[in-house]
């Protein structure tokens, strides 16, 4: 499964940016699984155009190092401008409850991928604080400053993009 979604964002790219000359506005929104932190690489190195990252709170990692492991990666590639930020009602609810079933993974399998920039693959923290707006809050400004269609690549369960579109 992860080999055909690493095709599919490949053949995305190469509708996107190289077949209309110029790359095209794009919106992430992830889960900040490995496979997707291989993607935002891919897209960083070949894509000048990302207006933002959004991170969703499912998914094999935890969200607060979802967001710190895009925001390590945006650092790396020297793109820091781009704002990063949390699935609505994140920053007010941090602390998940383990006595309800949450359809998450157990704790301990998402280990690996939240230490995956700090403890496996160790790259700078980056300066920038994730975005002050939700992730749903920032799709929609994104959406409403641009003069251009904007593209989604939906990494993740398409939580933060379905918020965006109740809200405006």
């Amino acid at each position: 499964f992860r080999s055909l979604a690493m095709a599919w964002v490949l053949r995305a790219m190469a509708t996107l940016s190289f077949a209309v000359g110029s790359p095209a506005p794009l919106v992430i929104d992830t889960d900040m699984n490995v496979d997707d932190m291989a993607a935002i690489a891919f897209l960083l190195a070949h894509h000048s155009n990302i207006l933002a990252i959004t991170v969703s709170a499912v998914g094999f990692s935890a969200q607060w190092s979802g967001v710190d492991n895009a925001l390590r990666l945006l650092n790396y590639f020297n793109r820091s401008e781009i704002p990063v930020a949390f699935q609505d009602g994140y920053l007010g609810q941090t602390q998940l409850n383990l006595q309800y079933p949450s359809g998450l993974p157990p704790q301990e399998w998402l280990k690996g991928t939240n230490e995956y920039f700090t403890k496996w693959v160790p790259i700078a923290s980056s300066l920038r604080p994730p975005a002050w707006q939700s992730a749903s809050q920032l799709i929609v400004e994104v959406l409403n400053a641009s003069e251009e269609n904007v593209h989604f690549l939906e990494l993740g369960p398409y939580t933060n993009l379905a918020a965006a579109l109740h809200r405006d």
